[in-house]
């Protein structure tokens, strides 16, 4: 089966506990393709550090990839639908942090 590749929105506290470790600990499953953020440090942060080069500061391009199977949405809940209708929009599997 090959792996998933998931694109993060949000890349705060609940993205970086716990989201992208278990993503990492389960890398024979899914690839972690493309992340999101508002801020550029976290961006570079998180990007280097989970070795992803497709960064973005708009999480409407980032659903936009075509090679993204799945997206995880973790930023701000108020910023929650705009993501989800993006992701579904561009006919990605959406995966959504509490509340919704």
């Amino acid at each position: 089966m090959p792996k998933l590749k998931i694109g993060i929105i949000g890349l705060g506290e609940v993205a970086q506990i716990i989201h992208l470790p278990v993503l990492e600990s389960l890398s024979d499953k899914f690839e972690i393709t493309a992340v999101c953020d508002i801020s550029p440090k976290l961006l570079e942060v998180a990007g280097d550090r989970y070795n992803v080069s497709n960064r973005y500061t708009n999480a409407a391009e980032l659903a936009s990839l075509s090679e993204l199977d799945a997206v995880l949405v973790c930023n701000s809940d108020e910023y929650h639908a705009d993501c989800v209708i993006a992701a579904v929009q561009n006919k990605k599997h959406v995966l959504i942090e509490k509340p919704m």
